[in-house]
């Protein structure tokens, strides 16, 4: 790992110190929403739609005068990828609106929303689910900041087709009772939009461990990581064989055509494998680093395995005491 990743890490370690309640609290919010719902399910099923390109039949068949921005600025990018931003929780959030709904509701079950933005009782709110932690600036509270980021967030989901806002700009409480959409974020050949509902059994989707919500990984974990592991958590569904005998690696055309990652984004890699949840195949052309040792060799693809049962461990204490300490399974 580079020394300008290791500062990034060791930065981020002292945020995550610095507002240690506000995890705590997100993290017990999602185990109370988990153990007191209906369904005590293993895995978050995912459409896998959400982490590839976005179908490229559709763009052509879009009637000259129509306008592709109209649906969603991020054509050329994956749903997921699209909510990559340094500062946002778009991700964040629509992965913990699947992680509620599934919680909740039955295969094929469209869910209805009716949970609060902010909490008024003792249900959970949403605000009570996200480790959000925007500084304050008067006359706003913390929490009035926390809400705006929310709200934001909505509104980067609404723009790639992900929620939909029943509300008016000008509506009070615009963003209650928010609806979520099909992870594809495409609209029908009608220019519909499709409603989400939990994935059945037959679909085609992706396996997001419990305990990625369950052990606070989707709250400290960034954007680009999420996105990256997802990536390489897919990656091994479709290759299991080679997955567990060399490991699982990703060409740039397939990391860019098929998941549209980009480069940068990419390299989250490295923090993810010093938090213990990959591990790097020993590559005898390439230092630790990951920069090459010899040029006379072939070059090859990074290869990484994903580390079993390490979303087990407490995210928090992991990635804020990264400065302090080793990191088991990282290699």
């Amino acid at each position: 790992m580079s020394t300008e990743s290791a500062q990034r890490l060791e930065t981020r370690a002292k945020k995550l110190k610095a507002n240690a309640k506000i995890y705590a609290h997100a993290r017990n919010s999602c185990k109370n929403l988990y153990y007191r719902s209906r369904r005590h399910i293993w895995e978050v099923h995912i459409r896998r739609a959400f982490i590839l390109a976005r179908y490229e039949p559709f763009r052509l068949s879009l009637d000259k005068s129509d306008s592709i921005e109209e649906f969603s600025p991020s054509w050329d990018r994956s749903p997921l990828t699209s909510l990559i931003s340094s500062r946002g929780i778009a991700i964040q959030l629509f992965l913990i609106c699947l992680f509620e709904a599934q919680s909740r509701c039955q295969p094929g079950v469209e869910p209805k929303n009716n949970r609060p933005l902010q909490p008024k009782t003792d249900e959970v709110a949403w605000l009570d689910l996200l480790a959000t932690h925007a500084s304050a600036k008067a006359p706003a509270t913390p929490r009035d900041n926390r809400l705006r980021q929310i709200k934001k967030a909505l509104l980067h989901l609404e723009r790639e087709l992900l929620v939909e806002i029943p509300g008016g700009k000008h509506t009070n409480d615009r963003f209650q009772g928010f609806r979520l959409l099909n992870e594809s974020g495409m609209p029908t050949q009608s220019n519909s939009l499709v409603r989400y509902s939990v994935p059945l059994d037959q679909e085609d989707t992706l396996k997001l461990p419990i305990d990625f919500f369950l052990m606070g990984w989707v709250h400290v974990l960034s954007p680009a990581e999420i996105a990256t592991y997802l990536m390489l958590l897919d990656l091994k569904e479709q290759h299991k064989e080679a997955h567990d005998s060399h490991g699982i690696f990703s060409p740039s055309h397939i990391r860019v055509e098929r998941y549209t990652l980009s480069r940068d984004s990419y390299e989250s890699h490295q923090s993810l494998a010093k938090y213990g949840l990959i591990k790097k195949v020993p590559n005898a052309n390439r230092y630790d680093n990951g920069k090459v040792s010899s040029f006379r060799s072939p070059l090859q693809s990074h290869h990484f395995k994903i580390s079993k049962g390490a979303l087990s461990r407490d995210a928090f204490k992991i990635t804020s005491g990264i400065s302090q300490q080793a990191i088991p399974g990282e290699e």
